[in-house]
């Protein structure tokens, strides 16, 4: 390997099988179904407000799931 090439991350066991789920277009009609399920769930207002980050200018919830 030269000293120009970035050399290549290893990757982690379960990668290959994120990546295979994410490009399974099979499931895109239940992500779709349990999207709308949740979205129902809370209806707008100040508490939709607070959860998707429209008081923040950003979405909140990568901050929640990755603390």
């Amino acid at each position: 390997m030269s000293t120009s090439e970035t050399p290549r991350r290893q990757l982690t066991p379960l990668e290959p099988l994120v990546r295979a789920i994410e490009s399974a277009e099979v499931l895109d009609p239940v992500a779709k179904w349990a999207g709308n399920n949740v979205r129902s769930m809370v209806p707008s207002g100040p508490v939709k407000d607070a959860l998707s980050g429209t008081w923040l200018g950003h979405a909140v919830h990568p901050m929640l799931t990755d603390v």
